[in-house]
């Protein structure tokens, strides 16, 4: 069963999919600092017989997002469809053995993100969002009094409890967002 439409999943990756195709195109090249920010993200699943680590699962669903998928559907076609070095990037599971990366089934990714903590999700996407509007904002790539594309600082006192980019996140279901 898909995610409802009315999902705060579904409107985090909405919202990304919104944005400016100059904006989106910016972003696919910070997936390293995302993939930083998402690893704040619990895990709901029960350890025994996980295949893909949550982060790479999240980071494949928010580039998915930036490159234009609106739907669970949309974003593992994606995924089943792009290059090994962004499958690389995103950290999916390597088989050494097939010499090739598993690439996660869209029921993988839709069952993880049913059981998401949406919070902690927006909070990480926000406030990775947020960094790089405040970035591109310092270096005069938004003009004065206008407001930078995402974030603004609505994600900001959230980003700070839930993705700390440079320390170790928490073990899965110890995190101050998962509330």
């Amino acid at each position: 069963m898909p995610a409802p439409v009315s999902s705060p999943i579904c409107a985090v990756l909405g919202d990304l999919a919104a944005l400016p195709q100059a904006d989106r195109d910016a972003l696919t090249v910070r997936i390293p600092q995302l993939m930083a920010y998402l690893a704040w993200v619990p895990d709901p699943r029960d350890p025994r017989g996980v295949r893909h680590s949550l982060t790479s699962l999240l980071g494949s669903a928010v580039a998915a997002a930036l490159i234009g998928a609106t739907s669970l559907a949309a974003i593992g076609e994606w995924i089943a469809d792009v290059p090994e070095s962004v499958l690389a990037a995103l950290g999916t599971r390597y088989d050494v053995l097939r010499r090739r990366y598993e690439v996660p089934d869209e029921s993988t990714i839709r069952h993880m993100l049913e059981g998401l903590d949406a919070t902690a999700f927006a909070a990480a996407t926000g406030g990775w969002l947020d960094d790089l509007a405040t970035a591109r904002s310092a270096r005069g790539a938004v003009p004065p009094g206008r407001r930078p594309a995402a974030g603004g600082g609505a994600w900001r006192s959230m980003a700070r409890q839930c993705a700390v980019p440079g320390t170790t996140p928490p073990r899965a279901g110890r995190s101050i967002c998962s509330r």
